[in-house]
């Protein structure tokens, strides 16, 4: 009996990397009045490849069955693909690509084996068309973003992921992505999958917004903090490696606009961000470190207080505490910097609280947004070197300093928090 190949369309959500569909191609033609969503079962075995403990083995809700005359295309009434929607998002188990590993603390890119069952002959007009005897076998997963970033590997030997931008003849911008502590290691792939970090960046409406930017999210081997190294070898700083890299790219790509190169991270993402800029200031037009686990310095801040900067937090971080990104607003604000921070009491996404220290999610959704209502992913696009002064002027003070957060988008809880100066007893 003939075998017949389904595959897995993916996507990477705010809780990672999902199978959110099942595409089957068929050899005959079926039509949408003979399908219906009990035709088929979809189960799935996922268990961490590091110690073959089982995250899930059950089925997949099937939300909708379609036909399609196009591979992973919109219903229509007959076609030679047939479109298997699965239920994904918060809470699905089964759903993720992704894992994390309690006893590393890091995530894991998650072994896992689809299983497709035709439980019914499909019929048509008193015809079998499909006979539920047949052998339906896995090929292939796609991703439409993250397929689109491609494994490389620098000069200095630093793994990293990078996006290339549309070819229209005009120069283009930068963006570096810094993942955190749980996505290090030297698979190349999940420093882009367990979060929207670099994905993000992809999409057709944000590449749109830069006006087409390349997008390289690099994969640090251990972790980006030397004293978090823990090995026993050389402890490693890899900011030059980062910066040789940015170097490299420039080099090989000569339609990188080197005014509109930003950089950003999360977590110890946001630690190397830090480190980056503090490094090499004039290099970048704009900077997002997203609950970053560094403070920088009195001394550091004056290196960088010409970057626009924008840092997102959330006041119940339990992991790196709020006061990182408030004390770096304020000192950065104090020497004439151009800070922005954006401040969550929490973190909720659809109807349910979110652990605090994940302050990417609305971050790399482009919710935060400043006095004047510009968004962060908005607010980058306009950084450019040359015009700095020109593009991030603000409104006139007020005597207090105002933290803003978007209004609430998708379900995510936000306040606006403002830090009042504190003030001094006369003696």
């Amino acid at each position: 009996m003939a075998k017949k190949n389904f595959d897995l369309i993916a996507r990477v959500t705010n809780f990672g990397q999902q199978v959110i569909k099942v595409v089957i191609a068929m050899e005959k033609e079926v039509f949408a009045s003979s399908i219906d969503r009990r035709l088929f079962d979809v189960a799935v075995i996922s268990e961490n490849p590091n110690d073959h403990s089982i995250y899930y083995d059950g089925k997949r809700k099937i939300t909708n069955i379609y036909v399609s005359d196009t591979y992973n295309g919109t219903p229509k009434k007959s076609g030679c693909y047939i479109m298997i929607s699965l239920l994904y998002g918060q809470k699905i188990e089964g759903a993720s690509t992704v894992g994390f590993d309690t006893n590393t603390n890091k995530s894991v890119l998650l072994d896992y084996a689809y299983t497709l069952t035709q439980l019914e002959d499909i019929i048509y007009e008193g015809n079998v068309v499909v006979a539920k005897e047949q052998v339906y076998q896995f090929n292939t997963i796609k991703d439409n973003i993250i397929d689109n970033f491609i494994a490389k590997r620098s000069i200095s030997g630093l793994h990293y992921r990078e996006y290339t931008p549309t070819f229209d003849g005009e120069n283009k911008a930068l963006i570096i992505w810094l993942h955190g502590a749980g996505e290090g290691g030297d698979d190349n792939l999940l420093q882009i999958v367990a979060n929207k970090g670099g994905s993000a960046f992809a999409q057709r409406k944000i590449q749109k917004l830069f006006k087409g930017a390349y997008v390289v999210a690099p994969q640090c081997p251990t972790y980006w903090i030397p004293e978090a190294q823990k090995t026993g070898k050389d402890v490693v700083d890899y900011t030059q490696k980062i910066l040789d890299l940015i170097l490299e790219l420039t080099v090989h790509h000569l339609d990188i606009d080197e005014n509109r190169i930003y950089i950003g991270g999360c977590s110890m993402g946001g630690y190397q961000t830090w480190k980056t800029i503090i490094a090499k200031p004039k290099l970048f037009a704009g900077a997002f470190p997203i609950c970053p686990a560094y403070l920088p310095t009195r001394k550091e801040v004056l290196k960088i207080k010409d970057i626009p900067i924008w840092l997102v937090h959330s006041e119940d971080d339990p992991l790196v505490p709020v006061e990182n990104s408030i004390l770096a607003y304020e000192r950065l604000k104090r020497v004439g910097g151009k800070a922005i921070v954006t401040i969550y009491p929490n973190i909720v996404i659809e109807g349910n609280n979110v652990h605090g220290h994940h302050a990417w999610i609305p971050a790399l959704n482009n919710y935060p947004s400043n006095d004047n209502g510009l968004h962060l992913f908005d607010w980058l696009a306009k950084q450019v070197k040359n015009k700095a002064k020109e593009v991030t002027k603000e409104p006139k003070k007020k005597k207090s300093l105002f933290v803003s957060a978007t209004a609430a988008l998708t379900g995510v809880s936000l306040l606006t928090f403002t830090l009042l100066k504190r003030k001094t007893k006369k003696k």
